[in-house]
């Protein structure tokens, strides 16, 4: 599902976010890599919005990458994650290809 941007276009709009509630919430499993916007800038929150309804909606929650982990552990969110994995890349080619050359290289 694609969501529109705030006229700056440097967060997901409020109403984006609306949208999605609804998803979020009847979802089993949630995989999030990357924020949603320029978190850093306390203007543009629908990132802390966006992982306040990934935790109310009891999914299993997996997110990754290392701008992810700088806002979750910024809202004091991090620990509250299924599971976090610091390179967002490597975890999501894990998730599509099942292993990692690393792994293969263990074997």
């Amino acid at each position: 599902m694609v969501g529109k941007l705030t006229e700056d276009s440097f967060d997901i709009a409020p109403e984006t976010t609306s949208s999605w509630s609804g998803l979020i919430s009847r979802a089993a499993q949630i995989v999030w890599n990357g924020p949603l916007g320029k978190f850093e800038d306390p203007k543009n929150d629908q990132s802390a919005k966006i992982a306040q309804l990934v935790l109310d909606s009891g999914a299993e929650s997996i997110v990754g990458g290392g701008d992810t982990i700088a806002l979750l552990s910024q809202l004091d969110l991090l620990d509250q994650f299924s599971f976090v994995s610091v390179g967002g890349g490597a975890m999501l080619k894990f998730l599509a290809d099942g292993t990692l050359p690393t792994i293969e290289a263990l074997e």
